[in-house]
């Protein structure tokens, strides 16, 4: 029976030493499979941390892009209602001027836009009750006053159908793009 036990011993010996192999082989799989798995979620860990970083970074820049859009939007939003502040202060000037002050600026307003002599003066009822005496005659030779009058303040030289419209509304309507640049500055 010595025998039988000696083979039975080596039988399980050897049994025990391919199943220490096999499990010392699995076991070194499954080392290599949790290596394989770590790398695999700090590369995912990685690829989410950088998606999560670059959509952040393209929200800020979104929301920078916006901001300034924003802030100059106002800023010309704040230009053009300043420049339209200074334009309608710029005419009210005028229209406000002592009457001697306003006729010479008119008379200089007539002789800077009319090229020809004579014609017909059109002014509004204001002007015309406001009106110098002397003050057709300093325009030059030839200016009638005319029975029609101007639909607002300034003047308009008729010469038969051609009208030169010198108001004060239209020498400002002319020169809008202008004076929105000079008071934009």
């Amino acid at each position: 029976m010595a025998g039988l036990e000696l083979i039975t011993d080596t039988i399980l010996n050897e049994a025990k030493q391919k199943a220490d192999a096999k499990i010392a082989e699995a076991k070194k799989r499954i080392d290599e499979i949790n290596k394989e798995y770590a790398a695999e979620m700090e590369s995912i860990s990685k690829r989410e941390s950088e998606a999560r970083e670059n959509a952040v970074n393209s929200l800020k820049e979104r929301y920078e892009s916006e901001k300034e859009a924003y802030c100059r939007e106002m800023l010309l939003k704040t230009e053009r209602e300043t420049a339209k502040e200074l334009i309608l202060e710029a005419k009210n000037r005028i229209l406000n001027m002592p009457k001697d002050e306003y006729f010479a600026y008119l008379s200089e307003l007539y002789k800077s836009q009319n090229d020809e002599s004579g014609g017909e003066l059109l002014l509004c009822k204001e002007d015309r009750e406001n009106m110098p005496e002397g003050f057709l005659e300093s325009l030059g030779g030839g200016i009638t006053l005319s029975e029609d009058e101007a639909p607002s303040r300034g003047l308009i030289v008729r010469h038969g159908r051609v009208y030169v419209n010198c108001t004060i509304d239209a020498v400002f309507r002319e020169k809008e793009s202008e004076l929105y640049d000079i008071a934009a500055k």
